[in-house]
């Protein structure tokens, strides 16, 4: 009955480096589709302050700048936009974005039904001021520093629970990203007393020489809060290896390198034993007044990964303008040389953008080329593929970047309103879907909203959401108990979870990293989807035990719920489908499940395949 019901709903039928490591082939070929996407058609008008609109762009209809610089260049560009969104389209797409959450049946009908022409502003409203909303975006960052209590044996629980509730903190207190990053980089102390040290730990690398820690404090510096990968030249010089990745990277050298990495080489660590086990050791953090970079090695028997060091002792100059520290103060001074670097504010912005549009001004977010940023200094070295052109500008959208850039420096290096500003806007409002004849040009220019597949704590908390099937956690160090993975505080988590007479303990753990959520160490987030995937979706108890009614002791699911109400045949299709893509069925889709009306014994069994078949609609997994 269920693989009928699919097939009638949804129409389915049954050059990597070889000399640096840290390049795998997919970040390689990420680079080089951000390169050709970023190569503008010949023809192509830039927009500038004082060009002339084409005739069709009506400035009245932006909502604010963001709006005025996309519109205006699909203009110019002579491309018509996608319709705006549906509002049962939008109301989903932006409620996963802002929340992690897809909404609830009640929500979607009341937004359907709601005349109010300020309706979206209302929404935005509520969904900002909701606990989801700082679990989400508590969790959106915690992911990307990956502070693990897996880490070795260097951050544990109570490490792993102090950062995360620090990242909580900033995140409600909705504070300045320019303070925390300068607290991160410059954390002292104990790790076991306060968060901000564990992000130190987490750079710590088990038995290698010190220098490989202080390396690998440098790319993550640069990583997260510049949006540049610097691991390359850590290991070798640009030349000769990254001509065709990152022009700007290319010209510096493992001794560029080595004076940034130098601002870290007067950090001291110290550790203790926390436990009788001697597992998990607590970090004493502080700065010594004396030392530098050097390539001497504490153990010539073990040199670590990355090719012998020369020379030295050296001290620090900043790898993107060649200031020096005015003070021996060296990580302090790192940390104002950072924060104060327009770069600071510019990668965050692309971050907060790729998130929301899909693709970043600069894409990959990670692999700024400082050569190619400024559109008033463009690059004037040969591109590697085409010797007769120059390399292209990086930013699809160096204005609007800019732009941007300005916008979150003069609100404080506040989070919240770059958030509303992008959410609030026409461009993100647009369908997901084209009718016209699409070309790269238009995704360049963001002509519509692109689909994202669903992280695997979303698609978790959706299918939860949209079953009514939550399970109780405990997590050792949070005091409370959680329900949603988008609530946990890293991705060892949940160790143990009750399973109220489900079939398969720790299932939410195999769910969530079956659908690529990774370990925040070795293994890497993947969102792709693949057959295995939608197999495993279609046939695994943490998905169909939550769709089989009260036979599962899961009495207060949706399904459960429907069998023993009054709802109609129809009032059931819609509900179902409501809950779980938020939105209400198609005649075809209605059609198709009203067409085998169930016998009374059976109501039960074909509400649960039903809610089954929508979860399996591809369009589940996708933010669109």
């Amino acid at each position: 009955m269920r693989w009928l019901l699919l097939f009638l709903v949804t129409g389915l039928a049954p050059a990597q480096d070889g000399f640096c490591p840290a390049y795998p082939e997919t970040q390689m070929l990420a680079y080089q589709r951000g390169i050709a996407r970023t190569r503008r058609p010949p023809q192509r008008p830039v927009f500038t302050a004082g060009a002339r609109s084409a005739s069709d762009y009506d400035a009245s209809l932006d909502v604010n700048f963001l709006d005025t610089s996309l519109f205006r260049q699909m203009a110019l560009d002579e491309i018509q936009p996608a319709d705006a969104a549906a509002d049962a389209e939008f109301l989903r797409r932006v409620t996963l974005d802002v929340t992690g959450h897809i909404p609830s049946p009640q929500q979607v009908q009341d937004y359907l039904a709601n005349t109010d022409p300020n309706k979206k502003a209302a929404l935005l409203a509520r969904l900002f001021g909701s606990k989801e909303y700082i679990d989400y975006w508590t969790h959106w960052l915690i992911d990307r520093f990956q502070v693990t209590s897996d880490y070795y044996g260097y951050i544990g629980i109570p490490g792993r629970t102090l950062f995360y509730n620090s990242v909580r903190d900033f995140v409600t207190n909705d504070g300045s990203w320019q303070d925390f990053a300068g607290q991160l980089i410059t954390a002292a102390g104990d790790s076991h007393q306060s968060g901000p040290p564990n992000f130190v730990m987490r750079g710590i690398q088990y038995s290698q020489p010190i220098q490989d820690t202080w390396d690998e404090m440098t790319n993550r510096v640069t990583t997260l809060f510049l949006g540049v990968q610097t691991t390359c030249i850590s290991c070798h010089n640009g030349r000769g290896h990254l001509e065709a990745i990152n022009l700007y990277l290319s010209k510096k050298t493992r001794l560029d390198f080595w004076k940034q990495s130098a601002y870290f080489s007067r950090m001291n660590i110290l550790f203790e034993s926390s436990d009788p086990a001697n597992s998990i050791y607590r970090g004493y953090i502080s700065d010594r007044t004396s030392g530098g970079y050097n390539s001497v090695l504490a153990d010539p028997n073990n040199p670590g990964p990355r090719p012998l060091r020369t020379g030295g002792p050296y001290t620090p100059v900043y790898l993107f303008n060649g200031s020096a520290p005015a003070t021996g103060a060296w990580r302090k001074e790192l940390a104002g040389a950072v924060v104060n670097d327009r770069q600071f504010a510019r990668a965050f912005v692309n971050y907060l953008w790729t998130h929301f549009f899909r693709v970043g001004i600069v894409d990959p977010p990670d692999g700024f080329d400082m050569a190619r940023i400024d559109a008033a200094n463009p690059p004037k070295d040969a591109w590697p593929t085409d010797p007769s052109k120059p390399w292209p500008l990086q930013p699809s959208h160096p204005e609007l970047l800019e732009q941007l850039t300005d916008y979150f420096i003069a609100t404080g290096y506040r989070i919240s309103p770059l958030i509303r500003l992008m959410t609030e806007s026409r461009a993100y409002g647009l369908s997901g879907s084209y009718a016209g004849n699409w070309t790269p040009l238009h995704a360049l220019d963001f002509a519509k909203s692109f689909p994202r597949r669903l992280t695997a704590e979303e698609l978790y908390d959706a299918l939860i959401t949209a079953t009514n099937t939550p399970v109780p956690m405990t997590v050792e160090g949070i005091d409370h108990t959680l329900y949603y993975a988008g609530e946990l505080p890293d991705a060892s988590e949940p160790r143990s979870d009750e399973t109220r007479g489900l079939d398969q303990n720790n299932y939410i753990r195999d769910f969530l990293d079956q659908f690529g959520r990774g370990d925040w160490w070795r293994t890497f987030r993947d969102n792709s989807l693949n057959p295995a995937l939608m197999l495993y979706f279609m046939n695994a108890p943490p998905v169909t035990d939550r769709t089989f009614g009260n036979r599962f002791a899961l009495g207060s699911s949706l399904v459960a719920k429907l069998a023993a109400s009054t709802a109609g045949n129809e009032e059931a299709v819609n509900t179902i489908c409501l809950a779980t893509l938020g939105r209400l069925p198609t005649e075809r889709e209605k059609a198709a499940a009203l067409a085998y009306p169930p016998p009374d014994p059976a109501r039960d069994e074909w509400l649960s395949d039903l809610q089954w078949v929508f979860l399996n609609e591809a369009e589940f997994f996708f933010s669109h």
